[in-house]
């Protein structure tokens, strides 16, 4: 994005969904918002992998819902 820093800060709401469904995400962002989608995409990103293993077990959270509300 230009060779520039980049930061966001957003907003999520976690809801609990079925174990067997892993991580589901969705945007809720409108869409004629003015967040690049690079910014979406990125914080999709981020929380796939930080969900992947558990700071103190290393288990991966499942059965969750992440709703992406702003950025």
């Amino acid at each position: 994005m230009g060779g520039k820093n980049h930061y966001a800060r957003v907003t999520i709401d976690i809801e609990p969904t079925q174990p067997a469904m892993g991580i589901e995400f969705e945007s809720k962002m409108p869409p004629n918002s003015t967040v690049p989608p690079e910014f979406i995409a990125a914080a999709k990103q981020c929380i796939m992998e930080t969900s992947s293993g558990g700071i103190l077990s290393g288990y991966p959270l499942l059965g969750i819902k992440i709703l992406l509300t702003r950025v």
